[in-house]
């Protein structure tokens, strides 16, 4: 684990049991998801992880090669409150994280 931006400790998966596993006795403050994890899809992963109460309304993020305007409609009705497209704009992600920061009162 890392921290980063100095402000979120990074935790890494790379499929979908160890994502679930990783959310485990801790209380994530964002959530960023691939679309498409070995094992299940970042859309299969967002559901048992909002049933959570203590996730239910953390920001969720899924991140995937696929960019049509119905790919971003499923992700939005399936609970995730933002899309990034492969390649990943790192600019954008660290401005979304700043703003989720201040947003949990977090120093920016």
């Amino acid at each position: 684990m890392r921290l980063l931006r100095g402000q979120f400790e990074l935790r890494v998966a790379d499929c979908g049991a160890r994502a679930l596993a990783a959310v485990q006795g801790g209380s994530p403050d964002v959530l960023i998801l691939d679309a498409n994890l070995p094992d299940m899809s970042g859309f299969e992963v967002l559901r048992p992880l909002r049933a959570l109460p203590a996730l239910h309304s953390v920001p969720a993020f899924i991140c995937s090669a696929d960019a049509l305007a119905s790919d971003l409609q499923r992700a939005r009705d399936a609970g995730f409150d933002g899309y990034r497209t492969k390649p990943i704009a790192a600019a954008a992600v660290l401005a979304e994280l700043d703003a989720i920061a201040r947003q949990v009162s977090m120093p920016a």
